[in-house]
């Protein structure tokens, strides 16, 4: 697979968000589609709508448990992942306009790259966030089919010694009506299966999209350090001994330095918009997979048999979600920052005070990290290092009481 990513991706940068648009249409449409008609809208309402339908039931499910703790947790582990999915996707459905806004100029810069090195930083990108997302995925779905055999296995397992069928789903719930019967069983059976099915889907739509953004958004501010370091190499050529440009070499300099310079604007204005159309989604995130971290942590521990993969999975699961989050975060605020040093590097003593004060403006803006803005956290590795010693402090705190 891994081959296959790295071929397809360096051959051309039109495989942008290739594995997110698969997890949209499967929700109903494209988030940067030009048009979206009423019919895609309803299927992507009523998709959403089927999982906090459910989620209802869950949640009657975990509070008539309230007094079992190993009940109530290995309920709520699902739980914190259908709701939450389905109501982030519904914030960028809301924010859809701003976000096809950022989808269309990323499109277009990726489009109208023709530099070979310029193609290689965007492939390498578009390598990186499918890589996350396919990774990510791969652990959701395999946790998805321990959740949806295991109820099965488990009832077989007691007819085979004898035991009554017990009409186990995968996702604990309470109904407002008998299911332990042909075909309420099958029916309740499946409506467990579409809700996981669309809880994937969301995830590889609205989980990849993050993962897409800061991967080409870094991307977008590589190549303005690649411009830099180009325009000065065009400049010296194998004159690397001159000792000031000629009022001509300075006038063209400044005139590529204002494109890099509106480029770089457009790059931190669009990091802006993700910030403020994401931000809600991303604490959302972070805290419940805070949570499901814990609780996978301890569940591990208190499972029994079999049923430990399903936890050990859910757990990998979260673990490389909030790493997909933080590593991409990361990759944004070192992209955004290394502008200074190719900046720095740019001969800037050769040129005249005009071109100057504006490599001076690049250095400035530059030293700024640029980062998708969270209440209370930032999103990077550090975050991420700080939610697993959480975990670790979790697990010991959960034996000493074992």
């Amino acid at each position: 697979m891994l081959k296959f990513l790295r071929r397809s991706q360096f051959e051309s940068p039109k495989t942008f968000f290739r594995v997110q648009k698969f997890g949209w249409h499967l929700m109903g449409f494209w988030l940067g589609s030009d048009e979206v008609t009423q019919f895609q809208m309803k299927i992507l309402l009523t998709n959403c709508f089927v999982v906090l339908i459910y989620g209802i039931f869950q949640g009657w499910f975990i509070f008539e448990n309230r007094g079992k703790l190993v009940v109530v947790f290995d309920a709520i582990t699902p739980f914190l992942t259908q709701i939450p999915t389905v109501l982030r996707l519904l914030v960028l459905v809301w924010r859809r306009k701003e976000l096809k806004y950022v989808l269309d100029y990323l499109k277009k810069n990726f489009t109208e790259a023709r530099k070979t090195r310029e193609i290689k930083v965007i492939a390498r990108a578009n390598q990186i966030s499918s890589i996350l997302l396919a990774v990510l995925v791969i652990l959701g779905y395999i946790t998805l089919i321990f959740f949806f055999i295991l109820p099965v296995v488990r009832d077989f397992i007691r007819i085979h010694t004898g035991s009554e069928w017990m009409h186990e789903i995968p996702f604990k719930a309470i109904f407002p009506f008998e299911y332990n019967y042909f075909p309420m069983y099958e029916i309740v059976y499946f409506f467990n299966l579409y809700s996981g099915y669309v809880t994937m889907a969301g995830v590889c739509a609205g989980e990849g999209m993050f993962f897409g953004f800061c991967a080409h958004l870094a991307a977008q501010f590589d190549v303005i350090s690649l411009r830099l370091e180009e325009l000065i190499e065009q400049e010296i050529g194998s004159q690397d001994r001159i000792m000031k440009f000629s009022r001509e070499q300075n006038d063209r300099i400044l005139n590529k330095l204002t494109e890099i310079v509106d480029m770089h604007n457009k790059a931190i204005d669009c990091c802006n918009i993700i910030s403020k159309a994401l931000w809600q989604n991303i604490l959302m995130h972070f805290v419940c997979s805070s949570l499901t971290i814990c609780i996978c942590s301890m569940m591990i521990l208190k499972a029994n048999g079999i049923d430990v993969l399903i936890f050990i999975f859910y757990l990998g699961a979260y673990v490389q979600q909030i790493f997909n989050y933080s590593i991409s975060g990361n990759m944004l605020i070192n992209a955004s920052t290394n502008i200074q040093v190719a900046a720095y590097e740019f001969h800037w003593y050769k040129c005249d005070i005009r071109v100057r004060k504006t490599i001076l403006m690049i250095i400035i803006r530059a030293q700024q990290k640029v980062q998708v803005e969270v209440p209370f956290f930032e999103v990077s590795l550090e975050t991420f290092a700080w939610i697993i010693r959480l975990g670790g402090s979790f697990i010991a705190l959960v034996k000493t009481f074992l």
